[in-house]
């Protein structure tokens, strides 16, 4: 089933933290000697980091007999057997609840981050023309990165009620998007833990 879930992924840090690494010292050098392939690789690494934090969100889950499993499209499928789950629990879900409040303040920081970096890449680009400006890819990545973190919480605000599996390996929430989604996980999960 598709349903947006939460979960504590540490095999995805790592892979943020070595694409920074590779990012910085191609910032450097494109800033300082740009050409045509420091500036492709800048914005190559860029679109490569938001790829990667926009499909952290998007993982299915499976509940078989004996266990659930967690497909990632990046990295390796988590396999929770049912000996390592706890408890099933419901939780009210606060991105339902404070939605409307969180939206504005999220949607305000997307529109003031879009309108600083644009204003301040086209008075770039202005000064000193497009080629020894600033590097496009810089200019769209906090308003992207922002946006993305907009649209996947918007995907788990849908319905007041989330599930919480508390398993050995840590916990995965589970935001079904309606009540026909979440009766039915309800219920797959409850027969799961009999």
């Amino acid at each position: 089933m598709k349903v947006p879930l939460h979960i504590r992924d540490y095999e995805f840090i790592p892979v943020i933290i070595a694409i920074g690494l590779v990012f910085m010292p191609l910032s450097l050098i494109d800033h300082i000697y740009r050409s045509i392939w420091t500036y492709l690789s800048v914005v190559l690494t860029v679109s490569v980091i938001l790829m990667i934090i926009h499909l952290r969100s998007y993982y299915e889950i499976i509940i078989n007999n004996n266990e659930i499993i967690v497909i990632k499209l990046l990295f390796k499928d988590l396999k929770i057997p049912v000996e390592k789950i706890i408890e099933i629990s419901d939780f009210n879900n606060t991105l339902h609840k404070y939605r409307k409040p969180y939206f504005l303040i999220l949607g305000l920081m997307v529109l003031i981050v879009a309108v600083m970096n644009g204003s301040n890449g086209l008075e770039s680009i202005e000064k000193y023309g497009f080629y020894e400006a600033s590097n496009i890819s810089l200019i769209f990545f906090l308003p992207l990165m922002f946006v993305i973190i907009l649209y996947n919480s918007y995907r788990m605000s849908h319905y007041p009620t989330a599930i919480k599996v508390k398993a050995d390996p840590g916990f995965i929430g589970l935001y079904p998007e309606n009540e026909e989604k979440y009766l039915l996980l309800k219920e797959k999960l409850d027969t799961l833990l009999r």
